[in-house]
C-alpha cells in the first residue's frame, strides 16, 4: 500500500533538516578556520596591525560636513605615522583582455603603502608604491591582479592593457584602459576571505578620488566602512588613537575607534571580538549537532517502528520455509533502496546549500564589518531563502494528487468518514477564499476611511515628486558638501525660473505618505537610566514652510526662525512628546539623537516646538512619533511637494534645476493624495494578503496532510480500533496508542518544520520584525500544529460509530 502523504512529507523534511545540520557544522568549521587563519603565502605581515575606523564622511543627517580634506591634512601633517597608514574599500569591476573576460570581479581601491606594510611580495612585475596621505595627484590607471585572476584572464604580460567596461552595475559605463603592473603571489586574497580572484587599483588622492563605482562601493563609502590600518606597536597606536579622538571631540564631526583587523592578512583579532566570534561558532556547532542528532534519532525511531510492524510478516515467512539469508537479503535490498534515496537527496541539497553559502561566506568575513550579530543575521536570512527554495522544489511534486482524492481506495473503505474528511477540506478552502476577499475589501475600506477622516495634513491637489538615485551616492554627496549647508537649498530654489513663488515648493527628506529614516532618541535630562533608554523614532528633515503648507497645527513653541534654531533645534509631534515626557508641553527640553548604524555618532538638540500628529500610513494605522529637523542639504532631499497653479510647469523646472546639481538622480512623479493612498495601502494590503494566504494555506494543508494520514490509519488499523473500542478503551487511550505507534516521527517533526518555515517567511515579509516576536510566533505555530494533529486524530478515532465498527470486524473475519 502506498505510504501516506504525511509520512512522505515527514521523510523529505527529515532529510532536509539533516542537511541543514550538516551545513551548520560545515559553516562552523569554516568560521573556526577563519579565526585561526595562518599567514598566507607571499606575505610578511608586520608584528602588529591595528585598524582605526575613521568617519570623515557624515554617515547620518545629524552631522554637518566632516569630509573636508583639510581635516585629514591637519591630522596627518608632520606625523611620522602617516607613512605607515593604509586604506582600502571594495568594489566590483568588469575586466577584458583579448578573448578573456571576467564579470564583476572583486576590486579594491587601496591607498598608502598597502602592499609594502603588509609585506606582500609580487609574483610577476611590481606592486603599488602609493604616496602618503595628504598628497593629492591624479589617479594612475594601473592595476594589480591576484594570481588566480591573472590566470583566468589568460596570463597577460606585464605592461599589457586591460579594458574595464566601468564598474559593474554603475551608471558610468565609459571604458577604462588599465595598465597591468604586477601580480601578487598565490595565496594572498586581500581584504576578503574566500575570494581568490581580486584586483587592486591605486587610490593615491584618498579620500577625494572620484571613480565610477557600483552600489556596493557607494554603500561602503557612504556608510564609512573604509578603514585606516596602521602598522605600529600598541603604545604608539594608543597615542595616535587618543590624538584622533581628541581632534574628533574638538570638531564634533567624526569618530575614530579601534576595530577589527583584516583576517586575510594574518593579523590577530581583537581578543574580545575573537571571544564573541568563538562563542558564536560554538553555539552554531552545538545547534547543528543537536539538529543532526535529533534527525538521526527520528530516523532510527521510524525505522524501528517500521520493522516492528513487519515482524509478524517476517515470522510468517520464516514459518513458510524462507531461509534467514534470503530474509536478510530482502531487508538489506529494501533498506538499501531507501538509503540510496536518502544519500542522493542529501547530497543534492547539501551541494546546493554549500554552493549558495560560498557566495555569502566571503562577504561576511570582512575586515571592518565582522560582528556576531551581523554574521548571524546574514546566515539566517540567506539560509531561510535557500530553505524555502528547496522546500518548494521538494513539495510541489507531492501536492499535485493527494491520496485523499484517489478513487482506488480499498474496497471496504468507509464512505461516511471519507465524506466527512472531504467536507472539512472544502470548508477550509472556502474559508481561505473568504479571508482573501475580506483582506481586499479591508484595503478598499481603509482608503475610503483615510480619504474621509483625513490624515492630519492636507495636500489638496499638490503634485508630489520623489527623488531616488542608484549611482555613486557618496561621490555626489562629496560634491554637494563642498558648499556650505545653508547655500545648498537656497541655490536650488534660486535655480528656479524667475516669477515662481518659492513658497509653492515644500521640501522634505521623506514623502508625507510614508515613514522616513529610523533613528534612536535618548532623553538628555531623564532622572533615571531606564528613562534615558533609546527609543526608535522617525526622523524627517523639512523646509520652513512644511507645517504651514500641509496644515499641521503648531501646538506649543515656535518653528525654525533663526540660524541658531536650525543648528540646535528640533520639533517633535504630540505622540513623541507624550512618549518621552508624558506631557505635551516639552518646549525647552533637550534630547539626544543617535544613529544606531554608526556608534559614537550622536548630537544633542533643544525642542523648539510641538506639532499635531500626522498619520504617515504606518502599518499600525496610528500616529507615529516623529522628530523634525530643518532641511539644509540637497543630499537629504527625497520628496518635493508642488502647490498652487502651474504645478506641471513648476515641477519640470524644479526637476531641471535639481538635475543641474545632481545629474544622476531619478525623479518619479507620484501624483495626487488619493492615488498615493491607493498605492501605499495596496502595498500594505499585498503584504497582509500574502501573510493571510500563507497562514490560511498552512492550516488547510496541515488539515489535508493529517486527515489523509488519519484516513489511512483508520483504514489500515480499523481492526485494532474496533478491538480497543470493544474492550472498553477510551478515546484518549486510542489516540495515545495510535500516536505512539504510528505518528511518532510526524509529531516530532512538527516543531522542526514550523521553526524552519515560519522565521524566513516572516523575515521576508516584515524585515523589521524583532527576533523575540518572531520566535514567539514560531513557537505558537508549532504548538498549534501539534495540537491540531492530536485533535484531528482524536476526532478520526472516534468518528466511527458502532455499526461501522461491526461491519469492519465482520469484513476482516
Amino acid at each position: 500500500m502506498r505510504r501516506p502523504l504525511a509520512l512522505r512529507l515527514a521523510g523529505l523534511s527529515t532529510r532536509l533538516c539533516f542537511v541543514l545540520g550538516l551545513l551548520g557544522l560545515v559553516l562552523a568549521a569554516a568560521l573556526q578556520q577563519a579565526i585561526q587563519r595562518p599567514v598566507p603565502p607571499g606575505t610578511n605581515p608586520p608584528s602588529a596591525l591595528a585598524a582605526l575606523e575613521i568617519r570623515w564622511r557624515p554617515p547620518s543627517p545629524l552631522q554637518n560636513d566632516g569630509r573636508s580634506r583639510a581635516l585629514l591634512d591637519a591630522l596627518f601633517q608632520d606625523n611620522p605615522l602617516a607613512a605607515r597608514a593604509i586604506g582600502s574599500v571594495g568594489a566590483r569591476i568588469d575586466l577584458r583582455h583579448g578573448e578573456h573576460a571576467v564579470s564583476q570581479a572583486l576590486a579594491a581601491l587601496v591607498s598608502g603603502p598597502y602592499f609594502q606594510l603588509l609585506g606582500v611580495r609580487p609574483q610577476v612585475g611590481e606592486l603599488f608604491q602609493a604616496p602618503d596621505f595628504g598628497t593629492t595627484r591624479a589617479a594612475r590607471r594601473e592595476i594589480v591582479l591576484s594570481h588566480a585572476l591573472w590566470q583566468r584572464l589568460g596570463a597577460p604580460p606585464i605592461g599589457s592593457t586591460l579594458i574595464s567596461d566601468g564598474f559593474a552595475r554603475g551608471t558610468d559605463r565609459a571604458a577604462l584602459n588599465l595598465r597591468l603592473i604586477g601580480v601578487t603571489a598565490p595565496g594572498f586574497v586581500g581584504a576578503r576571505l574566500g575570494v581568490e580572484e581580486q584586483a587592486w587599483l591605486a587610490w593615491p588622492d584618498w579620500p577625494d578620488i572620484l571613480l565610477p563605482a557600483d552600489q556596493e562601493a557607494s554603500h561602503a563609502l557612504s556608510r564609512a566602512q573604509s578603514f585606516v590600518a596602521i602598522a605600529v606597536g600598541d603604545d604608539t597606536l594608543t597615542a595616535l588613537q587618543d590624538r584622533l579622538n581628541a581632534d574628533a571631540a574638538r570638531r564634533g564631526l567624526w569618530h575614530a575607534r579601534q576595530g577589527l583587523v583584516q583576517l586575510a592578512h594574518g593579523a590577530s583579532l581583537d581578543p574580545r571580538a575573537r571571544q564573541r566570534l568563538s562563542a558564536m561558532v560554538a553555539a552554531l556547532q552545538l545547534g547543528s549537532s543537536l539538529l543532526a542528532v535529533l534527525v538521526v534519532c527520528a530516523y532510527l525511531l521510524d525505522r524501528w517502528l517500521h520493522w516492528s510492524r513487519r515482524r509478524p510478516e517476517l515470522a510468517l515467512r520464516r514459518c513458510l520455509g524462507e531461509s534467514p539469508a534470503f530474509t536478510l537479503r530482502r531487508v538489506l535490498v529494501e533498506g538499501g533502496r531507501e538509503l540510496t534515496l536518502w544519500v542522493a537527496i542529501t547530497a543534492a541539497a547539501a551541494a546546493l546549500l554549500l554552493a549558495r553559502s560560498d557566495l555569502w561566506l566571503g562577504s561576511l568575513l570582512q575586515d571592518a564589518g565582522l560582528t556576531p550579530a551581523l554574521l548571524l543575521h546574514s546566515l539566517l536570512k540567506q539560509g531561510g531563502i535557500v530553505l524555502l527554495l528547496l522546500l518548494v522544489l521538494l513539495l510541489l511534486p507531492l501536492l499535485g494528487a493527494p491520496s485523499l482524492w484517489r478513487r482506488d481506495l480499498p474496497r471496504n473503505r468507509l464512505p461516511g468518514s471519507e465524506r466527512r474528511l472531504r467536507a472539512l477540506v472544502i470548508v477550509a478552502a472556502l474559508l481561505l477564499i473568504a479571508q482573501i476577499m475580506a483582506a481586499a475589501l479591508a484595503g478598499h475600506w481603509q482608503i475610503s476611511h483615510w480619504a474621509r477622516v483625513g490624515l492630519g495634513f492636507d495636500l489638496g491637489e499638490a503634485q508630489i515628486l520623489e527623488y531616488r538615485t542608484e549611482s555613486n551616492r557618496a561621490g555626489l554627496e562629496r560634491r554637494l558638501s563642498q558648499q556650505s549647508a545653508d547655500t545648498e537649498i537656497a541655490a536650488l530654489l534660486a535655480a528656479l525660473s524667475p516669477g515662481i513663488n518659492p513658497d509653492q515648493v515644500v521640501l522634505a527628506s521623506s514623502s508625507p505618505l510614508s515613514v522616513g529614516r529610523i533613528i534612536n532618541l535618548e532623553r538628555g535630562n531623564a532622572p533615571d537610566a531606564l528613562s534615558r533608554g533609546l527609543h526608535p523614532v522617525v526622523l524627517n528633515a523639512v523646509s520652513d514652510n512644511y507645517f504651514r503648507r500641509l496644515g499641521i497645527r503648531l501646538l506649543h513653541g515656535h518653528g525654525f526662525q533663526t540660524q541658531a534654531d536650525r543648528d540646535d533645534g528640533v520639533i517633535v509631534n504630540r505622540s513623541q512628546a507624550r512618549q518621552l515626557f508624558g506631557r505635551e508641553q516639552v518646549v525647552g527640553e533637550r534630547i539626544t539623537l543617535a544613529d544606531a548604524s554608526f556608534p559614537g555618532v550622536s548630537k544633542s538638540f533643544r525642542i523648539l516646538g510641538v506639532v499635531d500628529d500626522a498619520h504617515y500610513l504606518d502599518p499600525r494605522h496610528g500616529p507615529i512619533p516623529v522628530v523634525y529637523l530643518p532641511l539644509q542639504r540637497v543630499s537629504d532631499l527625497m520628496a518635493v511637494m508642488v502647490f498652487g497653479a502651474g504645478q506641471a510647469e513648476l515641477g519640470q523646472r524644479l526637476t531641471a534645476a535639481l538635475q543641474t546639481v545632481a545629474p544622476d538622480w531619478q525623479i518619479r512623479p507620484q501624483g495626487g493624495l488619493r492615488s498615493e493612498l491607493e498605492r501605499a495601502l495596496s502595498e500594505q494590503r499585498l503584504r497582509r494578503q500574502a501573510l493571510y494566504a500563507v497562514l490560511l494555506l498552512a492550516l488547510p494543508l496541515a488539515a489535508l496532510v493529517l486527515l489523509n494520514a488519519g484516513s489511512h490509519l483508520l483504514l489500515e488499523y480499523r481492526r485494532d480500533i474496533a478491538v480497543m473500542r470493544a474492550l472498553g478503551a477510551g478515546r484518549l487511550r486510542i489516540v495515545r496508542d495510535l500516536a505512539r505507534r504510528h505518528l511518532g516521527r510526524s509529531l516530532l517533526l512538527a516543531p522542526v518544520l514550523a521553526a524552519a518555515l515560519i522565521p524566513p517567511l516572516l523575515g521576508r515579509l516584515w524585515p523589521d520584525l524583532p527576533w523575540p516576536q518572531l520566535l514567539g510566533i514560531t513557537t505558537i505555530a508549532a504548538a498549534i500544529v501539534m495540537g491540531f494533529a492530536l485533535l484531528l486524530l482524536a476526532l478520526l478515532a472516534t468518528s466511527l460509530d458502532d455499526h461501522e465498527l461491526t461491519l469492519a470486524l465482520k469484513a476482516d473475519a
